[in-house]
């Protein structure tokens, strides 16, 4: 509203032309800026809608699956698999290395003939059968052995282990192991 109309005054007839044109383009903008709002947030809330049946979409795949999701699963699963399996064979390797040094500590060829206890091969056929992951322990400290079970640090061995050892002994000896031997390494 123009100043000189509050007090009163009259306008002379063009200048309240030129303000009604004034308003009138004032109004055109702001009708012309809220259909622009209008379209604006008819875009947003139609992205909404895309962005939330996206984000469904997805969710449902998560949860129930799907081809792809299937074979990206099975992809890491295998490759978890893979990595124990290289785990496993890292830590027979090191248990073999160690039973190679134990039969070099405790004899020349690992045969009770070329020098090596009784104690010596049977240690070492033990730690065999530890290496084929049948007996699991860190360290052998303690033996209860006889023909019919096997206790290494007072746990009872399964009968695998103890029928691996007894076929890994005949195969170190040429002999089935007979007797019984209970002794402690510490």
């Amino acid at each position: 509203i123009h100043p000189r109309m509050w007090r009163g005054d009259t306008l002379p007839a063009e200048e309240r032309e030129r303000i009604r044109e004034q308003v009138r383009v004032e109004m055109e903008h702001a009708r012309e800026a809220m259909q622009r709002a209008r379209e604006a947030m008819a875009l947003q809330r139609e992205e909404q809608r895309r962005l939330s049946s996206q984000v469904q979409r997805e969710l449902w795949h998560r949860d129930f699956g799907s081809p792809q999701s299937d074979e990206q699963r099975a992809r890491e699963e295998e490759t978890r698999r893979e990595h124990l399996q290289r785990q496993e064979r890292g830590l027979r390797d090191r248990e073999r290395a160690r039973l190679r040094a134990d039969e070099l500590r405790l004899g020349s060829s690992g045969l009770m003939g070329r020098g090596m206890s009784k104690l010596g091969v049977i240690l070492t056929q033990l730690n065999r059968v530890k290496a084929d992951g049948l007996i699991d322990v860190d360290r052998i400290e303690s033996i209860d052995l006889d023909e019919k079970s096997l206790k290494v640090n007072g746990k009872r061995q399964s009968k695998e282990a103890h029928q691996r050892f007894l076929q890994y002994y005949q195969e170190a000896t040429g002999k089935t192991f007979s007797g019984k031997l209970v002794t402690d390494l510490l």
